[in-house]
């Protein structure tokens, strides 16, 4: 019996989307790795999720690129003592749905020339351009913003406000808080 609350990797599950997990690399808001491997984990049923999102936008010529998945316990905290404005990661001891694999980082790519598609901000801002109430936003990135959250409200995804790139699974209540090393599960 398949288990939804189970880690696959996400390359695996959708190799289609595009990975590129910042904070396994120096390109992010500490300037340095902070996951000690480039591994993009989720639950089994948020993968599933991320897949008919994944399917919604193939159908407009689009994939989904992914900046963080889950995230260990550990790394909340040293990702939350390291902002600028702790606000933007939520308190560890209470748990941040990234910690529990049922949480997604993500944008939309043009699948023919491999650009993302143009938002209000870059990813990790800690400004009120990653708002998604940014009254500075322009047309294409607010279409683009709405296209986004559409195609992931569909799916079973709620976003936050605080960030347009930010999306839980509506069922991450359901489940525990990890830290678990991010290693690739041996089979799926």
């Amino acid at each position: 019996m398949e288990n939804k609350g189970d880690l696959v990797d996400v390359r695996k599950a959708l190799p289609e989307a595009v990975v590129q997990m910042r904070y396994a690399s120096c390109d992010n808001f500490v300037g340095e790795p902070v996951y000690e491997r480039d591994v993009c984990l989720l639950r089994r049923g948020t993968a599933k999720k991320l897949g008919r999102a994944l399917r919604f936008f193939n159908q407009m010529g689009l994939t989904i690129k992914i900046w963080d998945a889950y995230r260990p316990s550990h790394i909340q905290y040293a990702l939350r003592a390291k902002a600028s404005d702790p606000s933007f990661f939520a308190d560890p001891v209470r748990g941040s749905k990234h910690s529990r694999g049922a949480s997604v980082d993500v944008t939309l790519v043009d699948k023919r020339s491999g650009r993302e598609l143009e938002m209000p901000s870059g990813f990790d801002e800690f400004s009120i351009r990653a708002r998604r109430a940014y009254p500075g936003i322009t047309a294409a990135a607010m279409r683009n913003v709405q296209l986004l959250t559409d195609g992931m409200l569909m799916a079973g995804f709620a976003p936050i406000n605080s960030e347009w790139w930010h999306y839980d699974d509506t069922e991450a209540a359901d489940y525990p808080l990890l830290d678990v090393p991010l290693e690739a599960p041996e089979a799926e």
